[in-house]
């Protein structure tokens, strides 16, 4: 009756072992079933001066539209702060499809050597969800943060559909940062979700986040992708 109470069991260490050999699978397979697209991604980028997460500031809203048409992007700014634009330049910052697939690669390629542990289940948007944590070390790892470009470890977890086992969150925070660096904290937060482009639904970008401290200044940048649709 308890069990009832409480939601399903904790999984064995063999269930454990086949989800993350059936997850990592699954995920590696991600940039390669990409379609070609169309999409809008709108970014708001906010900051704290005080550094207490408690005085945020939002400075810039932009539109920006994204073309991914054989594994290659191209940008387009539509709107800054509500103006029309059509500049080619993108500003700092800004996370695009690419990076959602980079991600899943540095997480789950075995060759960066990451270590995952099921820590249990949950819910996101509606599915019934697996969380995996994983630590991968600063020497294998490929996220590198600042203008300085330093490498730092990788600790987070991934959300994957208990049903599925397709990726629905990945969060990350960078760790081994030097107090003196011009970056000394930093994290981010990745969804994935389906999308219907033509016929078909695809796992796509769905929104981010990314935080970091430089100094006195924490910097927030909002990330949204929203109608997709055929090039």
């Amino acid at each position: 009756m308890a069990r009832a109470q409480d939601g399903p069991a904790p999984l064995e260490e063999a269930e454990q072992k086949k989800l993350i050999g059936d997850v990592s699978a699954r995920a590696l397979q991600y940039s390669k079933e990409l379609p070609d697209f169309v999409c809008t991604e709108i970014m708001r980028h906010n900051v704290d001066p005080t550094a207490t997460s408690r005085k945020w500031k939002l400075l810039d809203t932009v539109h920006e539209e994204i073309t991914y048409q054989e594994k290659k992007e191209e940008f387009r700014e539509v709107l800054n702060n509500g103006k029309k634009t059509d500049s080619g330049s993108r500003p700092n910052g800004f996370i695009s499809p690419s990076d959602f697939s980079d991600f899943v690669s540095w997480v789950f390629d075995p060759k960066y050597k990451a270590v995952f542990q099921w820590t249990k289940w949950d819910s996101l948007r509606g599915h019934r969800v697996h969380e995996l944590a994983y630590v991968i070390p600063q020497q294998e790892s490929q996220l590198t943060v600042g203008k300085k470009q330093t490498r730092a470890q990788m600790i987070g977890t991934v959300d994957v559909d208990a049903d599925t086992a397709a990726l629905l969150k990945i969060t990350v925070v960078a760790m081994g940062l030097p107090k003196k660096g011009d970056v000394q904290a930093a994290s981010f937060e990745l969804n994935y979700d389906y999308a219907k482009i033509g016929d078909h639904y695809y796992l796509l970008p769905l929104k981010a986040d990314a935080q970091s401290r430089e100094g006195h200044t924490l910097t927030w940048n909002e990330f949204e992708f929203h109608d997709y649709r055929k090039p």
